[in-house]
């Protein structure tokens, strides 16, 4: 046998895995099952029959296989051949010396890494591009929803009534009413029944020298028991005594961002009353 039949018989990759396959007493069949290829595909591995194996599929095989035996394969002649071409393309100047500088040499290896790993590299690009395009498309959605929820959210009021002093309009949102504060003085002793958004209702009595102070961002509803004898301050002023009822004695107030108002009955506190004293109110 010449040398040149010895050099191609040491890179027929077909001959190395069969002979491999060989040494380690292994049959066709026992290789299929454990790398899971078919009988039929590992035959033509063997005898480097590549178009008896389906389209792009024989690397991936060839390679299963070699992992499989342990075996280092050589590489692809074809494949060393664009390679070393690419290298005389990148390394060349115009008059076919070397260049030896460091950027162009770091250039010179990022070239050739993207050209044999190609397949990679357009996948890569591709999902970079589609990640980038949506995210594009996520961050308008975003804006346009966050202006919307914006728009609806922002409103200007301003609290005004015969029983309120002016205060300056702000802003708030839909989401959010700016605290306000109620403070109940008493001119002589009153039983009062009270809750807030944030308090289960209480009762309490308070003397003469002691005050109630409330404070709510939604609403604030009391049953005065002798409303003649309180005085009422929202938010540090004085309200107009519109609540007090002579004749009845006890009277119902609602506060919320616009003020305090008399109402008729309060269903939370009556509510109370019945459950805890039986008064039905």
């Amino acid at each position: 046998m010449e040398l040149s039949e010895k050099t191609d018989l040491k890179n027929d990759i077909g001959h190395i895995l069969k002979t491999k396959r060989t040494e380690l007493g292994l049959k066709v069949s026992d290789v299929s099952k454990k790398i899971r290829i078919r009988d039929a595909f590992i035959k033509a591995i063997e005898k480097n029959d590549v178009a008896a194996l389906p389209d792009s599929y024989y690397d991936l095989f060839v390679k299963k296989y070699a992992d499989f035996l342990h075996v280092d394969l050589p590489e692809d002649e074809e494949k060393k051949k664009q390679k070393d071409m690419i290298l005389e393309m990148l390394t060349e100047n115009e008059n076919g010396k070397k260049k030896s500088h460091p950027v162009a040499e770091v250039f010179r290896k990022v070239l050739l890494f993207a050209y044999v790993n190609r397949k990679f590299v357009i996948a890569f690009v591709v999902s970079l591009l589609l990640f980038l395009f949506i995210r594009h498309i996520y961050f308008i959605l975003n804006e346009d929803e966050k202006s919307d929820k914006n728009e609806s959210m922002v409103k200007i009021i301003t609290i005004e009534s015969d029983s309120v002093a002016v205060r300056d309009s702000f802003m708030i949102g839909d989401e959010y009413n700016e605290p306000f504060n109620l403070k109940i003085t008493t001119l002589d002793s009153c039983y009062i029944y009270y809750f807030t958004d944030s308090l289960a209702v209480k009762e309490q009595m308070i003397v003469p020298g002691t005050d109630l102070k409330l404070s709510a961002s939604e609403v604030i509803e009391a049953k005065l028991g002798n409303s003649s004898s309180v005085e009422i301050e929202f938010n540090d002023a004085k309200v107009a005594p519109d609540y007090k009822d002579p004749k009845l004695s006890s009277a119902y107030i609602k506060v919320t961002e616009n003020g305090v108002q008399k109402i008729k009955r309060s269903d939370k506190v009556s509510e109370y009353l019945k459950n805890t004293y039986g008064l039905d109110q």
